[in-house]
């Protein structure tokens, strides 16, 4: 049985880069104490003038720009550059962001703001389940994977606590720091050893997996355990130097084009299930049930449900499998859906429902709590573990540009969508979207839990 301390490495790194996470979280939620203010008479920025909706529209939208462009252009950074110089160069964008808030006069600093946000969240999203699967052990891979989108939900409650509790420009002298810890302590983890491996620095490599293995400190009766880290490092089938180049050969292999399918597939659930567009209503929601909890107090209740959730994928995510955690989550996440549709439907009709007001309420926080248990946390985890080590970034990459560009279209497409086919309609089709992506995952999806990336590949050659 290999030493516990192997794995003290592996989690300090992945905490220290997933600080980034945090700033990215704290980022999406700063919008919704702000905007309110930017908008009042009381604006601190813009000379007194409350922004107009045309203004609040362009720095809200401008995240999901910024993320999408981040995507597109850290992916190929992380191949040529390498993670770890990538990771690092993310925080700038991160830091810079705050500091814009900090320096605004007027709405195109804030902008501006939004755009390296979400540029940095997009590299985040793309290069940290990368730098994470490579370096972690098989058996805690699942676990340190789930950790960024624990951090971006930390980062996200601690906004809207931040949002209740601070003044507008408290918030981005706190939330700056975020970047800055990060860049201090990642600084002094190595590179990826599969990275380095590609780039035929086989000493490097060794080097570093010592260091995430913690070989140092292991004792004696362990060293069959580093030496069989060290063999699989060592055999994992890696194209090296001028080889590597990306070819169109590369896509025709069978375990090649169902990681691709499987990842997309995958998006299509995590898009289409609804949850971020449902969010977004979440004040309407409560206001419906006959909640008397102010929208800020509504939003810390969310994120401390989406936090909690999140944490119990962590737990369970190498207990019991991805397979098994994300199937339940789709269909807990697909009923609970089912039930509110049904409620809202009969409400349209007429029906007396209010002595039921709760079930909006249990419902929603129903939904998003199974859903941060598989649907939310899992997608970068599988991405990352199924994709062949030749075009793991390239597929993250595409996958996260996809995921991008549908919570896009399904936020901007939502209020045409609830005009033509109501409100329970819209619902309905989210929750027949899980079930339909549970059948998927059951029947089509292979386990990844505890499976080297050979192991992984030989599954999808089946």
């Amino acid at each position: 049985m290999c030493c516990t301390s192997s794995v003290i490495n592996q989690y300090l790194a992945v905490f220290s880069m997933n600080l980034l996470s945090i700033s990215y979280g704290m980022a999406t939620a700063w919008s919704s104490s702000s905007i309110p203010t930017l908008k009042s008479l009381e604006t601190p920025i813009n000379y007194g003038i409350p922004m107009t909706d045309s203004q609040i529209s362009w720095i809200t939208s401008l995240l999901g720009l910024g993320g999408l462009v981040g995507t597109m252009v850290t992916g190929p950074m992380a191949d040529i550059f390498g993670r770890k110089k990538t990771l690092l160069a993310l925080a700038l964008p991160h830091f810079a962001s705050w500091i814009l808030i900090l320096a605004a006069t007027d709405a195109t600093l804030l902008c501006v703001s939004r755009f390296l946000a979400g540029f940095g969240s997009g590299g985040v999203f793309v290069v940290i389940p990368v730098y994470t699967a490579e370096i972690a052990e098989d058996r805690i891979r699942g676990k340190l994977g789930s950790l960024l989108v624990l951090s971006v939900n930390f980062g996200i409650l601690l906004g809207f606590i931040a949002g209740h509790y601070l003044s507008f420009f408290t918030i981005p002298k706190c939330a700056l720091w975020f970047p800055v810890i990060s860049f201090a302590t990642f600084i002094f983890f190595p590179e990826s050893p599969i990275h380095l491996l590609r780039k035929n620095k086989v000493n490097d490599a060794v080097n570093a997996l010592q260091i995430y293995r913690n070989f140092h400190r292991m004792s004696k009766q362990n060293l069959d355990f580093y030496q069989i880290e060290l063999d699989k490092l060592i055999n994992t089938k890696v194209d090296r130097g001028s080889d590597s180049n990306i070819t169109w050969k590369d896509f025709q292999q069978r375990s090649t084009w169902k990681a691709f399918l499987i990842g997309l597939l995958t998006v299509l659930l995590h898009s289409f299930s609804g949850v971020f567009v449902m969010m977004n209503y979440t004040a309407s929601i409560f206001a419906q049930a006959g909640s008397q909890l102010s929208p800020n107090v509504a939003a810390i209740f969310v994120g401390l449900i989406q936090l909690i959730g999140t944490y119990c994928s962590t737990l369970l995510v190498d207990r019991l499998g991805r397979k098994p955690l994300l199937t339940t989550s789709s269909l807990s996440t697909g009923l609970s859906l089912f039930i509110f549709g049904i409620y809202s439907y009969l409400t349209s009709l007429g029906y007396e429902t209010s002595e039921y007001g709760w079930i909006p309420i249990v419902t929603f926080s129903s939904m998003l709590f199974t859903a941060a248990c598989g649907i939310i946390p899992l997608l970068t985890v599988i991405i990352s573990e199924l994709m062949p080590d030749k075009l793991r970034t390239f597929g993250a990459m595409l996958c996260i540009c996809v995921s991008w560009a549908l919570a896009f279209i399904t936020v901007y497409c939502f209020p045409s969508l609830v005009v033509a086919m109501g409100l329970h309609g819209c619902i309905l089709f989210f929750s027949g979207s899980c079930f339909v992506g549970a059948a998927f995952v059951l029947f089509y999806m292979p386990e990844t839990k505890g499976k080297s990336f050979n192991e992984i590949r030989q599954a999808l050659e089946k």
